[in-house]
């Protein structure tokens, strides 16, 4: 039988805690009332990070694990940003496609050039960003997806379309001309849960750096695993300046 001193029990009490401090992460979550960004949250809850939730009106949310902060601010006003993000080790970006006249001026195209703003001076070391792209962000090129698109975009009342696509790719555009630690999330378009189908946590899909899964036909994933790979790719660390693409 092995006998430790107090000493050697206390050092060893705290080896046990260290891969349980080196896994918490603190993670932002802006659009965290929103369908994925509530996923999201709770992906993050569940694996035991510190998530601060943020919200024009933090007092509606209803979260009450100890390791949920809700937070009041707004990703579209540049101090908001710099405040929330500053100390932390990740953001989670799910915001939706709010009407607008400009896709330069969407809610999370916004959104994106206030966190290169606020994280510009520390680069790729800053804290790894994290935006979802959404499903039409999963192609080759802008141009690949209006041509996927183009009967959609033939349809009367189809500029609601239209301005989600082209914000969707303006947003990218503002990552991809960066220099801060992002990695953009994209989706096929059939998400189940969303636009059809059983929304089930699997925590299992296939990822790519280039626009190979948009060219297969019936590709799909669930919301819960889309928060699952965001999570992931917080705690992996694996990409950096990166568009990744997933699905089943």
């Amino acid at each position: 039988m092995k006998i430790l001193s107090v000493a050697g029990v206390l050092i060893a009490y705290l080896s046990s805690l260290l891969p349980v401090l080196a896994y918490a992460e603190d993670i932002v979550v802006f659009g965290a009332t929103g369908r994925f960004g509530s996923q999201m949250v709770q992906e993050a809850l569940d694996r035991g990070h510190t998530v601060y939730g943020v919200s024009r009106s933090p007092e509606n949310f209803t979260y009450t694990q100890d390791n949920f902060i809700a937070l009041r601010g707004n990703p579209t006003e540049l101090e908001s940003v710099r405040e929330i993000v500053q100390g932390k080790d990740a953001v989670l970006v799910a915001l939706g496609d709010r009407i607008a006249t400009d896709p330069e001026e969407t809610s999370m195209n916004i959104t994106a050039r206030n966190l290169v703003a606020a994280l510009d001076h520390l680069g790729p070391d800053g804290p790894i960003v994290i935006p979802f792209g959404g499903g039409n962000t999963a192609a080759d090129s802008l141009e690949e997806v209006l041509q996927i698109s183009a009967d959609r975009l033939n349809q009367p009342n189809s500029d609601r379309l239209r301005m989600i696509i082209l914000s969707q790719w303006a947003t990218y555009d503002t990552y991809r001309n960066s220099n801060i630690n992002w990695v953009f999330l994209a989706p096929p378009r059939n998400i189940l849960g969303i636009t059809g189908g059983e929304d089930k946590r699997t925590g299992k899909y296939r990822i790519s750096v280039d626009g190979s899964i948009d060219q297969e036909s019936d590709t799909a994933i669930s919301n819960s695993d889309i928060a699952v790979a965001a999570v992931d790719l917080v705690e992996s660390r694996e990409y950096s300046q990166e568009r990744v693409i997933i699905a089943y």
